[in-house]
């Protein structure tokens, strides 16, 4: 084997493991948001629901949840608490937990006009988990945090 041909199976085969563990870093799921997803951080850290329904408005499903994502995720910090509150003043100043987090997308989803629902994860019948399901006649997205999973009807 000449030394071409050498170089191309080394780079081709460096390109492949590369790919493979940029694919599990990223998840092999969120391959095409990671590529395709657009943006939709505000320039300002959005200090009301309303601004953040007003920078989300007028979007499709996915693209809308991806924007309530990118708006909360400014100022996003997971803290565990026992406090119920989930409005964008507090969770500024206090930080909040799931539980804060998804009755704030709820709400956000909710004045979006798209159907929501809280999903609570249970162990050993004590609930230690919760996201909203957010969804329309099309489809549905789950908001963990600030991890995203889309999927069609």
């Amino acid at each position: 084997m000449d030394k071409f041909n050498q170089n191309i199976l080394i780079f081709g085969t460096l390109g492949i493991l590369l790919g493979f563990f940029v694919c599990m870093a990223i998840g092999s799921n969120n391959i095409e948001n990671f590529v395709f997803q657009k943006d939709y951080t505000p320039e300002q850290i959005p200090n009301s629901e309303n601004e953040i329904v007003d920078n989300c408005k007028n979007l499709d499903l996915v693209e809308s949840t991806y924007c309530l994502r990118d708006n909360v995720e400014t100022f996003y910090f997971y803290n565990t608490t026992k406090e119920s509150y989930s409005d964008i003043p507090t969770l500024q100043k206090n930080n909040g937990d799931c539980l804060n987090y998804a009755k704030l997308y709820s709400r956000l989803a909710d004045k979006l006009e798209f159907d929501t629902k809280l999903v609570y994860v249970e162990e050993s019948g004590e609930k230690v988990h919760v996201l909203p399901l957010i969804s329309d006649n099309e489809g549905y997205c789950i908001i963990d945090d600030l991890k995203i999973n889309c999927g069609v009807y």
